[in-house]
């Protein structure tokens, strides 16, 4: 038995969790901070740093990358097209929640806040 956070164990896991080993560098210090304290984390001896994203991750960031792409789309067709299909509701709330997904709730109420035009 490896340990959990061997290179032998991250691609003993892999299958089973159906997931993805990636670079450090590739992650956020938040990521990684919960990789480390979950056992998701891996240093080489060449001090490169690896997290083991779980199928949950990865289908969150493609929800999110879904999301984006649909709301790039109704921003596209309203702007440039002038579809008379897209409302202005409808496409401020697919941007909403697509800034939502990437930014956070809280990212996306503190950015409001700022780029906000004042009275």
């Amino acid at each position: 038995m490896h340990d959990k956070s061997s290179p032998e164990a991250f691609l003993e896991r892999l299958p089973a969790e159906r997931g993805a080993i990636v670079s450090s560098a590739d992650c956020s210090a938040t990521e990684i901070a919960q990789a480390q304290a979950c056992g998701r984390w891996h240093v080489n001896e060449d001090g490169m740093g690896y997290v083991l994203r779980s199928k949950a991750w990865l289908d969150r960031v493609t929800d999110g990358i879904s999301r984006t792409k649909a709301a790039l789309q109704l921003a596209y067709r309203f702007h440039h097209m002038g579809d008379p299909d897209v409302g202005s509701n409808e496409l401020g709330d697919a941007l909403c929640d697509a800034l939502c997904e990437l930014m956070g709730d809280e990212g996306f109420q503190e950015w409001s806040k700022e780029v906000r035009p004042k009275p």
